[in-house]
């Protein structure tokens, strides 16, 4: 899958899920939580494959790094998500944190591909978008060792 249709269809499944979210209900906590999560294996695999492609660096560092970046988003969106979340409960009404939070997921892809696409290309001498190693990558490793 290329990257820009796993980012599509990655935040699209996180953006319907939260916005399922809104509604409160229990079967709408289940639907929400399951679209989230099918989401988030996308994006979580798709970056995972992107790095490692696009890194020289062995895979343990690579998915070392991946894991750090994760935590460190993870612990940035609590503090700063929660803390607008306890806004939006004291006004009464949480079904709009997570509509604005849906609205970020489709709003978020188009801003990262639009910062990608004005970054120079990696070095990486293959220019396609599938995210796959080959049987050896460039610096003529067999991928997994």
């Amino acid at each position: 899958m290329p990257y820009a249709t796993a980012l599509a269809v990655g935040f699209m499944g996180l953006a319907a899920g939260m916005a399922v979210l809104a509604i409160g209900t229990r079967p709408a906590l289940l639907a929400g939580g399951a679209l989230i999560t099918l989401g988030d294996i996308v994006l979580f695999l798709k970056n995972d494959l992107e790095a490692l492609r696009r890194s020289p660096r062995s895979d343990a560092v690579v998915f070392g790094q991946q894991r750090l970046a994760a935590g460190l988003g993870a612990c940035a969106g609590g503090v700063l998500g929660g803390q607008f979340y306890g806004l939006t409960e004291q006004a009464g009404n949480t079904g709009w944190f997570w509509l604005l939070a849906a609205a970020q997921c489709l709003v978020l892809p188009p801003v990262l591909l639009a910062l990608r696409d004005r970054t120079p290309q990696h070095p990486h001498p293959h220019h396609d978008d599938e995210g796959a190693l080959g049987p050896h990558d460039t610096d003529g490793r067999i991928p997994g060792r």
